[in-house]
């Protein structure tokens, strides 16, 4: 079993430490669906010239095809048209998923930028909080990636497992692996008892915004 969704903030949390974290938690949420945003409001001029030759050349080939057709049979002109309809659909679905993959592989590139900045550390903090919270607290382990262990000192681990405890009403502590997370960034939380866990991971995050962003291309492209 596991969350996907993070959960509010704790009560315990500090005024200022909320306003950051919701500043951060926006930032980094909104971060893909802005990114594919800008890409689809530049690939729409591509696509545009796409469509546009696209269906010029649908053009001439029906307008080919209807003079083809007068001195043909008309199951040799339906034949035509048919083939060269799903050849266009085919250059459809290929541009929709040359657009997607373009988008995330920006994506990548901006969200493994942001794990370099002084945002990601804080961003990070507040996501173990919220994880705890989501799981329940209890005995919990903790997965990140190798370069941000440094993140979480004893003292760090231990003001967290506080305000977990305070939100939860559970007594709650929090053993960091010693494994590398393999992963652009986020964690991954572990509940030792029941085994649920929460995957708050950056590949995560992205897969749950690539079903909307394909959605997107699909009515992109198809108008």
């Amino acid at each position: 079993m596991s969350f996907d969704e993070d959960s509010p903030t704790t009560p315990s949390s500090k005024p200022d430490d909320d306003l950051a974290f919701s500043r951060i938690k926006e930032e980094i949420e909104v971060k893909a669906k802005t990114l594919a945003e800008n890409v689809i409001t530049q690939a729409k001029l591509d696509v545009a010239k796409v469509l546009d030759t696209a269906k010029g050349e649908a053009q001439k080939v029906k307008n080919e095809v209807l003079i083809k057709a007068e001195r043909d049979s008309n199951n040799i002109k339906v034949q035509d048209i048919s083939r060269k309809k799903l050849a266009l659909k085919m250059d459809y679905l290929d541009t929709r998923e040359q657009l997607f993959d373009e988008i995330f592989v920006e994506a990548r590139s901006k969200i493994q930028s942001y794990t370099t900045s002084d945002d990601y550390k804080k961003y990070l903090q507040s996501l173990l909080e919220i994880s705890g919270n989501s799981i329940g607290g209890g005995d919990l382990i903790l997965y990140v990636r190798k370069e941000d262990m440094s993140i979480f000192s004893k003292s760090t681990i231990t003001d967290i497992e506080s305000k977990i405890n305070n939100y939860c009403k559970q007594k709650t502590e929090i053993k960091l692996s010693d494994d590398d997370l393999k992963s652009l960034g986020g964690l991954k939380l572990v509940r030792k008892d029941t085994k649920v866990f929460v995957d708050n991971t950056f590949e995560k995050r992205l897969e749950r915004a690539g079903d909307e962003i394909r959605i997107e291309l699909s009515e992109l492209i198809s108008e």
